[in-house]
């Protein structure tokens, strides 16, 4: 159970259970300056208190790669995702990320990419087949990389990064068209 108040304001608001393991918590269409939402949960086997400036702008969310192939350029749909930038961190869960235009890669299967931002780790994998494609760093670089795709018998595939930063992790996905 939750229960969430307003510090400095009589009454409870209304607070509903999501989807999984989430709730969601009704505000106020305007707020004071420096509005501090307090959070009492009732677990099992306790309790526990947290509270929360709401004046303080959320984290940014992990840039979207961006994919080269020939001369096309895709951007990648992201997916779930975990961020910091003090104060704040913010994990976010979405559906399976995929981008609704497909890049054509060339019969040489190489995809190149720019993460936008420095990572310590690449994962990546077509959807509905063997996992663990090799990513290439390029050069010294920690934020562009290559991929060398296999050859599959069919030419749409679906392209899944699982990214690793200093600031948290984030997946993303793009559409691919070999040909």
């Amino acid at each position: 159970m939750l229960t969430a108040t307003l510090r400095g304001r009589a009454g409870a608001l209304v607070v509903t259970r999501a989807a999984g393991h989430g709730f969601l918590v009704r505000l106020p269409r305007r707020l004071d300056p420096g509005a501090v939402l307090d959070l009492r949960a009732v677990y099992p086997k306790g309790t526990g208190s947290f509270a929360a400036r709401l004046d303080v702008p959320p984290p940014a969310a992990p840039p979207k790669p961006l994919l080269r192939a020939g001369g096309d350029r895709l951007a990648m749909a992201r997916g779930s995702y975990c961020w910091h930038t003090p104060p704040l961190g913010l994990c976010v869960d979405a559906r399976p990320p995929t981008t609704a235009h497909a890049l054509t890669v060339g019969r040489d299967g190489v995809v190149r990419g720019d993460l936008r931002l420095a990572a310590d780790v690449i994962g990546a994998s077509i959807v509905g087949r063997p996992p663990d494609l090799r990513v290439r760093r390029t050069g010294r670089s920690r934020r562009r990389f290559a991929i060398r795709l296999p050859t599959y018998p069919d030419d749409r595939l679906v392209l899944r990064l699982f990214v690793r930063y200093p600031e948290g992790d984030a997946s993303f996905g793009a559409r691919l068209r070999v040909g």
